[in-house]
């Protein structure tokens, strides 16, 4: 994988190169992942005849899943509802679109497929958590 970070504002091309980094970490569980990443010379008007591509990183990687941990909740409680009809409204639309999205689950999969389901996301977070 070849990461050009000449362009774009300094914040984005960080980002872009920690997202691409962790996605590049959990592919080489399966494959061999290079990455090099390059960055040219910044352009001058005056002088700028020849322009350098330097390589800024050039390695393997190798297989890592990330965890964050925040002190920050993801999801902060909405309180601004006062009228108990009105929480009741918004509690019957949410139910119903859970049951909308995961009521047909249990028709669709067989015994087996619950199993490997729950096997695999629970290895991976035992893997996680532990």
């Amino acid at each position: 994988m070849v990461f050009d970070a000449t362009h774009g504002i300094n914040w984005i091309t960080i980002l872009t190169y920690r997202a691409l980094r962790e996605i590049l970490e959990i592919l080489s569980y399966f494959y061999s992942v290079n990455l090099k990443v390059l960055n040219s010379d910044p352009f001058v008007r005056e002088g700028a005849d020849l322009l350098n591509i330097n390589i800024i990183e050039e390695t393997k990687i190798l297989p890592k899943i990330s965890v964050y941990k925040d002190d920050k909740r993801p999801i902060e409680p909405y309180n601004e509802l006062e009228d108990d009809k009105e929480k009741e409204k918004v509690g019957k639309e949410i139910n119903d679109f859970f049951k909308e999205i995961f009521g047909n689950i249990e028709s669709i999969l067989n015994i087996e497929m619950k199993f490997c389901y729950f096997l695999v996301h629970f290895t991976l977070l035992y893997q996680l958590l532990y």
